[in-house]
């Protein structure tokens, strides 16, 4: 809860100096403007149910209320995966799909805030990625993206190895719509140099845990929305534990930096695709 009102503030902060130092920040009809006001209210949502644990089915009807507003207002969209002559039905599934994957991104990223610097190392592995992207591609590296990461290592210092604060449902909703904005923002900016299958694996850990979990509960016949503690990281944390009789002190950030290395090392391969055939 702490940790997330500490993120919020210094990315705010540091968007404020951003400001004052380039102005031309918000030049462009104050679509930037927006956005910003689009994370507050992620965050403003998570951070209520933080202090007041907001009823499930509510929170998340109002979560994919704004997702699809925000679809609609930005125009965000995956196109080049679906293409039907009839153009109508061609809108018509991008608008669905890119409703649908953004909401799934944002809820699933809340699945792997479970052990120290987890969801903060792999949030700053998938913005390093839009970085380079940017940068390899459309020669430009956005300030915003830049503001995240610094914010994120900034807040690693507190939650990695031992954390002092913890993220909560305000940083993990706000950081996981700024990740599916840009995974929309910069597709559209490099369409025909990035597949959507990058995109698809670089984010694809939060939302196998998600596709699992709820799996998970269906076929142990309990509610989607009752958490568990079968998820990947809970579970290697778990392993770690008893086969190797370790301390909560060394086997959680031990559990963080396994799956972290992992996902390095499939990232790598990701990257690899944009350079393959």
């Amino acid at each position: 809860r702490v940790g997330g009102i500490f993120f919020i503030s210094i990315f705010f902060i540091l968007i404020i100096v951003n400001f004052f130092i380039e102005e031309q920040f918000f030049s462009i009809d104050q679509i930037n403007f927006l956005f910003l006001i689009c994370i507050f209210m992620f965050f403003f949502i998570g951070l209520v149910d933080d202090f007041f644990s907001i009823n499930n089915r509510f929170k998340f009807i109002i979560l994919f209320l704004l997702v699809v507003l925000i679809v609609w207002y930005f125009d965000l969209g995956i196109y080049g995966l679906i293409d039907f002559e009839n153009t109508q039905i061609n809108n018509s599934l991008i608008f669905i799909f890119s409703i649908l994957f953004l909401f799934i991104l944002i809820v699933s990223f809340n699945l792997i805030d479970g052990m120290n610097g987890l969801f903060i190392l792999y949030s700053f592995l998938c913005i390093i990625n839009y970085q380079f992207i940017s940068y390899y591609f459309l020669n430009h590296i956005d300030p915003i993206l830049l503001i995240l990461n610094i914010t994120l290592l900034t807040c690693l210092l507190f939650n990695f190895p031992y954390a002092k604060v913890f993220m909560g449902d305000g940083a993990s909703y706000s950081i996981a719509f700024i990740i599916g904005y840009y995974a929309f923002y910069i597709h559209s900016q490099s369409i025909l140099m990035v597949n959507e299958w990058y995109y698809a694996c670089l984010l694809s850990y939060p939302i196998m845990e998600l596709f699992f979990s709820f799996s998970r509960r269906l076929i142990n016949k309990s509610s989607i929305f009752k958490p568990d503690k079968q998820h990947l990281h809970t579970t290697l944390y778990q392993y770690l534990q008893d086969k190797f009789n370790l301390n909560l002190e060394i086997s959680n950030p031990l559990t963080t930096m396994i799956i972290i290395l992992v996902l390095i090392i499939f990232n790598i391969l990701t990257i690899y695709t944009l350079f393959s055939n």
